[in-house]
């Protein structure tokens, strides 16, 4: 029975007859001998001790007693064990303990872990120092203080300890060296079941609460020597949750904002749980990481099957359990990360689910010294809570754990950052000047005055809050208060400017004119700045008052827009020359537009042009060095142009601005690969296959998604639109196909094939 050699009993379900007449196998014998112990006891020579040694499994064996501080115990003792998992699992997971003791009273202890003889070493151990036990009532040993490195005449206390050693009696190690490179530890922690179902936690009603009759198991399916082995974790106990206390202030909100999932705010003392306290390391030969490996690519989970058995003082031996199918369910705990490189744990919390191996139903025991209780009789369960589904039912979920000591794919190294950034490469343009004045006197009356309509809205609606209507005492407050206050002067002065500047540009005089040029000046001038403000005045109640903006309006003839169409539709007509002519309008009109610059190089690499492509994506970041588009964009474009170490501090920038963009280091591994640096391919493979499946699970928020048509408004070349699924060479291959970038995008395809449906990434 596997299960039962994996929880370290090497009792193998045989009698001792059966055992005698078998034929006897080849042992594994293991030497333990203790040798002499220094500094120990009160400091007298006549202080007695004794060992007292336990191997596990083994029955305790006690040296003879000796007196003094430096005592010779001269203890050796020798195991046999069958060369089999059960040894392996006990040399991973167990350690021998001896205990000094002096009388009945313990002294110290020494504990020496066997798990390097499973690494290669024919012998472990040494001089141990020895763990001096507090007795009752004592106190813990202080802290030493720091040493003084300059004290040349410090001279550390002396500490006690033992020579405690394990040996291989034929000097030859369990393993090859071959077999050790590709063997593994592999650690299962039980922690904690949350979000029970309600009616074991209720307490009225029942003669007996379930916390009193009942104990959780869960046992595992591990690949075990290449085989599917039942691991059994007893010993689960339910905790009913305690009412709250007010709260005093002692939490730490910092770790709370941490926690990104919403469950963890019922984990706590207040509501009911499973707890196990449960953590054991097995041994993984080679043929058991194949099993594990296969399983991690596959995304076959491991099982966990939760089940609850009758326990307890309070429970009469002929009670049975008749909702035992009822509450068993399987925790599947999805491997699949553990296949990407440098991954070697799988926790979280798993949902428990209905089982896939359902128990068969019990039958009724016979009559007890005492009734059953409620709790053990049929309950009304529906179709739905049937066979582990009330789990599902209850949203229940479990935090188990499995964590290897190497991971499946040994982790890559990372690679070394570029010398030259971004802003090296591409130098920012220059900042316009502080004070520039409007191309127009005319635009510049009418902002000013949009402006001061602005603020006196606010200054209204600050003075008189929720008012539906103005009255003329509300008139006459409003002006006093801005006479009184100043503002009114302030908005004078401004709009002094802005009527001094429209004199001087649009009304010139010389300084000749009669009384009647001065009378038809100061006519026209009114009616000017009126109309002015008038327009302003309405430009400006319109916009607020417009309910609903019109959806995809048409572009007024002669704007920007209105070219951005044009050039689209001349290019689907494959009018290539008169889409340009299109995208250089844009440019001519507004010259500052990050946005303009970056579609205008997209549509040159559309067309071929890689020249124009390069200039446009440099005035694009030259203007904004931060778009991550913008900036891969331009490194895929130096990458098909073989500037290779330039497009590396693009997409280096584009990592320290997006860390979570699968297709930047997708991409970023197809160049490394490129130029034969296989080991920094291999680490953005990594990334990119890591970031991806936390993408799938929901671990990491996808970006939203977007409709890749025509009829969109941000129309058909969006290349923000990442679809974030599938693999990453995939979506690479994606990206670079709509760059025309067919080099990349090849490499991406070779690394990429299909295997039962799923896409599989080598590296």
């Amino acid at each position: 029975d596997r299960s039962t050699q994996s929880t370290g009993n090497f009792s193998f379900g045989m009698s001792e007859e059966d055992a005698a007449a078998a034929p006897a196998e080849e042992q594994c014998e293991l030497v333990v001998t203790v040798g002499g112990a220094s500094n120990i006891g009160d400091g007298t020579e006549e202080w007695p001790s004794t060992v007292q040694l336990q191997f596990p499994g083994e029955e305790l064996v006690v040296s003879e007693e000796v007196v003094g501080g430096h005592p010779e115990y001269a203890l050796e003792k020798t195991f046999a064990r069958a060369y089999s998992q059960c040894t392996y699992d006990v040399l991973a997971s167990e350690s021998v303990t001896a205990n000094i003791m002096s009388g009945e009273e313990l002294y110290g202890t020494v504990q020496l872990p066997l798990i390097e003889l499973l690494q290669g070493a024919l012998t472990v151990g040494g001089d141990l120092e020895v763990v001096v036990a507090v007795k009752d009532g004592d106190e813990p040993p202080e802290a030493a203080d720091p040493v003084d490195p300059d004290d040349e005449n410090y001279q550390a206390p002396a500490k006690p300890s033992l020579k405690l050693q394990v040996c291989l009696a034929k000097g030859e190690p369990l393993f090859s060296e071959d077999e050790i490179a590709e063997s593994n530890f592999l650690t299962v922690a039980a922690g904690t079941v949350w979000s029970l179902p309600p009616n074991w936690l209720k307490t009225d009603g029942k003669s007996e609460l379930d916390a009193d009759i009942f104990e959780y198991k869960l046992t595992a399916m591990l690949p075990l020597d290449g085989a599917e082995t039942a691991i059994e974790i007893p010993g689960g106990k339910l905790v009913l949750g305690v009412p709250p206390e007010e709260p005093d202030g002692s939490e730490d909100p910092a770790a709370a904002e941490t926690e990104t999932d919403p469950r963890a705010a019922t984990e706590n003392e207040q509501h009911g749980r499973i707890e196990w306290k449960y953590s054991k390391r097995f041994f993984m030969n080679a043929a058991a990481m194949d099993k594990f490996k296969e399983m991690a690519d596959e995304e076959s989970p491991v099982i966990f099957t939760l089940t609850r058995t009758l326990s307890g003082e309070a429970v009469d031996p002929g009670w049975i359990d008749m909702n035992a199918p009822k509450y068993t369910g399987d925790v599947n705990l999805d491997i699949s990360r553990m296949i990407i490189p440098g991954v070697d744990t799988s926790d979280g919390r798993t949902r428990v689910e209905a089982t896939n191996t359902p128990m068969t139903e019990p039958e009724a025991g016979g009559k007890a010294k005492k009734p059953n209780p409620i709790s053990i009789e049929p309950e009304e369960t529906p179709m739905a809570e049937q066979n582990g589904g009330v789990y599902a039912v209850s949203n229940t979920y479990a935090k188990v754990s499995l964590s290897l000591a190497e991971p499946v794919v040994a982790r890559p190294g990372t690679p070394r950052r570029p010398s030259l950034a971004p802003g090296d490469l591409v130098p920012p343009r220059p900042p316009l000047p502080r004070f520039m004045q409007p191309k127009d006197a005319t635009i510049e009356l009418q902002q000013t005055v949009r402006k001061t309509i602005s603020t006196l809205v606010t200054e209204y609606k600050s003075q008189f809050p929720a008012s539906p209507s103005c009255t003329e005492e509300m008139h006459k407050d409003f002006l006093y208060q801005l006479s009184h206050t100043g503002k009114y002067h302030t908005f004078k002065e401004k709009l002094k400017k802005a009527v001094v500047r429209v004199v001087r540009e649009k009304f010139k005089k010389d300084g000749t004119e009669t009384p009647e040029d001065m009378a038809n000046f100061y006519n026209d001038l009114y009616v000017y700045l009126m109309e002015n403000t008038m327009q302003a005045l309405n430009q400006t109640f319109e916009e607020q008052s417009r309910d609903v903006a019109l959806p995809n309006p048409v572009p007024e003839v002669g704007t920007v827009e209105s070219y951005i169409r044009l050039a689209q539709e001349s290019e689907i007509l494959l009018k290539f020359d008169l889409a340009s002519k299109y995208r250089q309008e844009c440019i001519v009109m507004n010259s500052d537009d990050p946005q303009l610059w970056h579609d205008y190089g997209l549509f040159a690499l559309r067309s071929h042009d890689m020249t124009k492509a390069e200039e446009c994506f440099r005035e694009s970041l030259s203007l904004q060095g931060t778009n991550p588009v913008a900036l891969m964009v331009y490194g895929v474009n130096l990458a098909m142009r073989e500037s290779f170490e330039e497009a590396e501090s693009f997409l280096q920038a584009v990592i320290d601005l997006e860390p979570n963009c699968v297709v930047c280091w997708a991409v970023r591994g197809l160049m490394f690969d490129l130029t034969e640096r296989s080991e920094d391919a291999r680490h953005c493979f990594m990334q990119a296959m890591k970031i991806q499946k936390d993408i799938d699970t929901g671990v990491i928020e996808a970006s939203e998604l977007c409709p890749r048509t025509y009829e969109h408004k941000s129309g058909v070349h969006d290349l923000e639109n990442h679809l974030e699924a599938g693999a990453g060479h995939l979506q690479a291959a994606n990206f670079l196909l709509e760059l025309h970038a067919t080099a990349l995008a090849e490499k991406a395809l070779q690394l990429t094939h299909t295997v039962s449906g799923l896409s599989l990434i080598h590296i």
